[in-house]
């Protein structure tokens, strides 16, 4: 190797060290992340929207090193791989107050129509003892039948389906981007 590739080699690593580059990648980095970000929640089911809502992306910069991460939050991944495969029936699902099941049941239940037939209660603490037999039933059935997933396919996926489907739908505009945004901040680096 010759003087000049170690002299630029050694230009490289200190325009990463001062952050120009990672600086300067950045943005383009942010919006390739948000176009498959909005990709994946287009193709996530919807129950109570926790599982939507919790696809976000995350942007990790160290000294020398940007890296990009679409990803599910915890409170919505302990949902994600039932929405995805469904469940096996024996064992009851949580239902109690708070839990997901009770959520969705009352998004789902239409109270309007409830209380214009008189049958159900004006008050929280009675609507929620309500909902909460609601849940009961659901989850007695679940336990009973199992459900089936979203994108049920009986085979082991690495990923969630809608990241999957997501990322491919995404992948040429993002790479068209990232490519656009090195070349961008490597020209600043130039200059």
């Amino acid at each position: 190797m010759d003087e000049d590739f170690f002299r630029d080699l050694g230009f490289i690593e200190e325009t990463y060290r001062n952050g120009t580059f990672i600086n300067a990648f950045e943005p383009y980095l942010n919006k390739a992340l948000d176009i498959v970000v909005a990709a994946v929640k287009r193709r996530a089911p919807v129950a109570t929207g926790a599982y939507r809502r919790g696809i976000v992306k995350k942007i990790v910069k160290t000294a020398t090193s940007i890296t990009g991460l679409v990803t599910i939050e915890d409170e919505a991944a302990k949902y994600a791989y039932f929405i995805e495969n469904g469940r096996a029936p024996g064992k009851f699902p949580p239902w109690g107050l708070g839990t997901g099941l009770f959520k969705w049941v009352k998004l789902k239940v239409n109270l309007a129509e409830y209380r214009a037939s008189g049958k159900t209660p004006r008050n929280t603490k009675s609507r929620d003892k309500m909902i909460l037999g609601i849940a009961f039933l659901i989850a007695r059935k679940i336990a009973k039948r199992g459900t089936y997933g979203k994108y049920h396919t009986g085979e082991f996926a690495p990923l969630p389906k809608p990241f999957t489907l997501g990322w491919a739908e995404s992948e040429n505009e993002v790479a068209g981007i990232i490519d656009y945004g090195i070349d961008i901040a490597m020209a600043g680096m130039a200059a």
